[in-house]
């Protein structure tokens, strides 16, 4: 069997009650320098603190997909002649469509794979997977829980792959974080023991893989290279990566330095006006809860409305000044006519076209809260909503360039009201946003307002404060963002949990630069509760 095939057999394998290890307990190990030993049949040894490493130096291409000239994929083969340069610690290997080269060298406990994959055909190679020398472990990984690939990708995040194997740790890292990679181990050969696992990399995406990881982009032209270098880091029991990959946080850093200039960090108030596709006649966009039968069918019904959408607003401005927030931001300008996941329009320049009602007195509504000295904030999408002929459906399509439609969106709502604070809502899959470079362009065009996106990843924290929420476990902003980015912060959406069981790691958050989001359209009982928080981290 085809040594791939095998690696997806035992992956898909059902997992089996977990025994006890057949190694026994780790033995003790004196920690110096790594070894590595390389003879006429390839890598050999990979020591570090008295034990071998190494299960196997077979190494090799599992799958390669060339782009055609219409745009399709074919397979470019996996057949292939090996050679070794003992005198160079390398492997070279000839396949019909290019070249592998792998070279392995020892830097203190780090252990380097270099590899050069060369394109000699006349397609460009889209993606590959390639299995690099396959590692045992003197224990099972803490970190593998018998299923989850221990995967690191440079797609926006660092692609630091920790294992701790009882008396010792490894960190694999990328030595190039700014090029997107995946690498790691996606399963182990000898489960429920867990000790012996291939190391993969590949870009494109491995349909095996959980549906969360990203697709990696990095194409290898006709006649080009592709070179990447990545690091087998030991240590001793109780290492970090945050002292063994350090070096690599730096690189990241550097690649996408960090340029948020937000000093407020204030508390900011959520506003919400009305209520999705309630499928009320006379509101059909759901304006505030339907209050007092809300008719925005007749002229007399659109004063009463108007009326209604200023005395929200009268009656939120206290509120926000009795928190002493930066300001607000509105989340349903538009209204919410249409149901999920169409809910949020997210496009403030349609507006009075989908919300006609709202005609004159929009400006004033937000012209209120900046007089009194609030920041204002609208609800922004990459996506172009698109009406059905009828106009009572809807679509959000997603287009060429999210960057040039949010940028747009963003433009508008700045130049008519002042709007500073964006929230970018359906920024792509939670596991899989945007790509950070587009959000970086819009960052760079506007570096007065501050962007709140939805979904994100660690490349996000450089031009960005993003959204995450209480209740779904996060209570500031992570230790490992801030590995990379010590200035990094969020907006944490306390409302609808109880915050008094968070209060110590929401006050650790504030006192770090998070900002807390919160209902600021009634006197909600948590708003106490926040507004201790930022009394005690003043003091």
């Amino acid at each position: 069997m085809p040594r791939f095939l095998a690696m997806l057999s035992l992956f898909l394998a059902p997992l089996t009650a977990l025994g006890a290890s057949l190694l026994g307990d780790p033995p003790t190990m004196p920690f110096s320098d790594a070894e590595i030993a390389f003879g006429a049949s390839g890598l050999s040894a990979i020591r570090y603190g008295g034990f071998n490493f190494l299960q196997s130096g077979d190494l090799g291409m599992n799958e390669v997909k060339l782009k055609t000239a219409s745009g399709g994929l074919v397979d470019g083969g996996v057949s292939r002649t090996t050679a070794m340069d003992a005198a160079n610690n390398a492997v070279e290997q000839t396949y019909s469509w290019g070249s592998v080269r792998c070279a392995f060298r020892q830097d203190g406990s780090h252990v380097l794979i270099t590899t050069k994959i060369h394109n000699t055909s006349a397609r460009v190679i889209e993606s590959f997977n390639l299995s690099l020398p396959t590692l045992k472990f003197p224990a099972k990984p803490a970190e593998y829980d018998g299923n989850t690939p221990l995967l690191g990708h440079t797609v926006g995040e660092t692609g630091v792959v920790l294992m701790s194997y009882g008396k010792g740790v490894m960190v694999l890292t990328n030595e190039d974080p700014s090029q997107p990679l995946m690498a790691g181990f996606p399963w182990a050969f000898n489960r429920p023991t867990s000790t012996i696992f291939p190391l993969v990399v590949n870009t494109g995406r491995v349909a095996m893989y959980p549906g969360g990881t990203p697709d990696v982009v990095r194409p290898i032209a006709a006649g080009a290279t592709l070179e990447f270098t990545l690091a087998l880091r030991f240590g001793p029991t109780g290492a970090t990566p945050a002292t063994m990959a350090a070096d690599v946080f730096e690189k990241t850093r550097a690649a996408f330095p960090f340029r948020v200039s937000w000093s407020d960090r204030r508390s900011i108030g959520s506003l919400f006006l009305a209520t999705a596709a309630a499928g009320w006649p006379k509101n059909p966009r759901g304006w505030f809860n339907n209050h007092d039968g809300v008719d925005v069918t007749t002229p007399e019904g659109v004063a009463t409305f108007k009326t209604f959408l200023l005395a929200y607003a009268n009656r939120s401005i206290p509120i926000l000044k009795a928190m002493n927030s930066q300001g607000m931001i509105t989340w349903d300008i538009e209204g919410e006519q249409f149901p999920h996941a169409t809910t949020y329009i997210g496009d403030p320049r349609m507006a009075e076209q989908l919300a006609p009602e709202i005609t004159g007195a929009v400006d004033e509504y937000f012209k209120r809260f900046r007089d009194a000295g609030l920041r204002v904030g609208v609800t922004i999408r990459p996506q172009q909503l698109v009406l059905a002929a009828d106009g009572k459906s809807a679509t959000q399509q997603e287009v060429a360039d999210p960057a040039k439609q949010l940028m747009e969106k963003i433009a508008y709502a700045k130049n008519r009201w002042g709007a500073t604070l964006f929230y970018i809502d359906s920024n792509g899959d939670p596991n899989f946003p945007t790509d950070a470079a587009a959000i970086e362009r819009i960052a760079t065009a506007f570096p007065d307002v501050l962007l709140i996106p939805e979904s994100q990843n660690l490349r996000y924290y450089a031009t960005t404060a993003p959204y995450d929420e209480l209740r779904r476990g996060i209570e500031s902003t992570s230790s490992t963002t801030r590995l990379v980015y010590p200035q990094a912060f969020s907006v944490i959406n306390i409302a609808d949990i109880d915050s008094a069981s968070h209060h110590d790691a929401l006050l650790d958050g504030v006192r770090r630069g998070d900002i807390l989001l919160y209902h600021a359209w009634f006197d909600d009982p948590m708003n106490a509760a926040v507004k201790q928080i930022y009394d005690e981290a003043a003091q």
